[in-house]
């Protein structure tokens, strides 16, 4: 059972990237193989959870059911229109199975390492493949191309086949940190060096072949957070001059982006070219528009009636934030937020314990990524959410709670000294 799971699951993650293709190529099957084989995986980890082949920690349950609230409240302002709601709930459905495979797939450390392996061959085809459609070298059935923003009129900006930027982004950070920070759980039999000049390279082409704004911000933000919350950690008791420069780094910033926010969208979108620049007066009309949804409908979010009329409020915000604010209320923006802060809040307790400091370090990386690029594109999407459920994953198994380690002392009774050494060993490392 365990065997059929992995490589169920291996198949199923390695082919996200090319659900268009095979949606194109396998018109038989009505769908994408990767979501047809997404309720087989998802059956095969709950069956492997009742015939107790795998462990959840306790923490896992609570969080899964504030992820599966969120997506239940964002919907509520639709419960009159049955059909809509119907419609809008199946697709939150899917979304939620693509969050909760990779959560209650990954249960154990070497796990933790095959899905680190599986996020970097995934990040490699998104990067590679934007790069190759961007110079004509593949041609894809479905292209998103733009108009280039580096100044080489033979270099289009592309997505490639992963369909959104900001998917690109994401995977293409947690890529770069696993390169940078956990280089043996990649290729054991290369050079550290090589991996992260490698994986830097990839990135490098991926970026060209995007050419978005959003994927290099994040790449700069997730480095800049990590350097900074890598070396608090190392000179504990004496970053206050630090922490100081920091807070006005980011006061100064929110300032100017006040003050000055319509002057500074204007230079990026002259930076990218005559089209970015009426992407930016777009966003500013789809964020103008999301404000006054949020001031009309502030609890619940978005009405049945009015989503019939603008139904790009639940999809077409390019921004997490206002979008999800826009459609399901506060309710719905206070259970979002509550999710990334546990993560943040679990993530950052992997610092304190030396055998999990190099899996922190690559997951708040990711995590940054994924705040940052969300400012700039909706995000809901199944990689997106099977991203977070694979990050998620980590973060929980990582830092289990110590009675949830009591399945792995079942050869040594826990009356007998050895036992008891055990078991105060591994409490000492959660």
């Amino acid at each position: 059972m365990k065997w059929t799971l992995n490589t169920l699951f291996g198949l199923w993650f390695v082919l996200q990237p090319f659900s268009i293709l095979s949606a194109a190529y396998f018109p038989v099957l009505g769908l994408a193989i990767d979501k047809a084989m997404a309720p087989v995986v998802l059956l095969g980890c709950i069956l492997s959870l009742g015939l107790g082949t795998q462990k959840v920690a306790t923490g896992k349950f609570s969080f899964i059911f504030l992820v599966f609230s969120f997506f239940l409240v964002r919907n509520l302002s639709f419960a009159q229109d049955a059909t809509l709601f119907l419609k809008v709930i199946w697709q939150d459905a899917i979304l939620f199975g693509y969050f909760l495979i990779p959560f209650l797939f990954i249960d154990r450390i070497s796990r933790v390492d095959t899905v680190a392996r599986l996020v970097s061959i995934n990040a490699v085809v998104a990067c590679l493949s934007a790069f190759l459609a961007a110079t004509g070298y593949i041609e894809l059935p479905y292209e998103r191309f733009a108009e280039s923003r580096i100044g080489f009129q033979s270099i289009q900006k592309s997505v490639g086949l992963i369909t959104s930027y900001g998917d690109v982004a994401q995977i293409a950070v947690f890529f770069l940190f696993i390169g940078r920070f956990l280089p043996e759980k990649l290729l054991s039999i290369m050079n550290k060096r090589l991996v992260y000049i490698s994986s830097l390279i990839i990135i490098l082409l991926g970026l060209i072949g995007n050419q978005s704004r959003s994927f290099l911000l994040s790449v700069i933000a997730a480095y800049l957070v990590s350097w900074y919350i890598i070396y608090r950690r190392k000179r504990a008791g004496r970053t206050l001059l630090i922490d100081i420069m920091a807070g006005v780094t980011i006061l100064i910033s929110f300032a100017a982006i006040v003050l000055f926010g319509d002057s500074i969208i204007a230079i990026l979108a002259g930076l990218g070219g005559r089209e970015a620049m009426g992407t930016a007066s777009a966003r500013l009309l789809q964020y103008e528009a999301a404000l006054r949804v949020i001031a009309e409908h502030p609890i619940l979010g978005i009405t049945a009636e009015a989503y019939h009329l603008h139904p790009d409020f639940a999809h077409g915000i390019h921004d997490l934030w206002l979008g999800q604010f826009a459609r399901g209320g506060v309710v719905s923006i206070l259970l979002l937020t509550s999710i990334f802060w546990i993560l943040f809040r679990r993530c950052l307790k992997l610092f304190g314990n030396s055998s999990t400091l190099v899996y922190g370090k690559v997951l708040i990386g990711y995590l940054i990524a994924v705040v940052v690029s969300t400012l700039f594109y909706p995000a809901d999407t199944v990689l997106f959410w099977s991203l977070l459920g694979v990050a998620s994953g980590m973060i929980y198994t990582l830092r289990r709670p110590p009675e949830s380690y009591k399945h792995t002392f079942r050869s040594v009774p826990i009356k007998t000294t050895e036992g008891r050494i055990r078991l105060r060993h591994a409490r000492e490392n959660t």
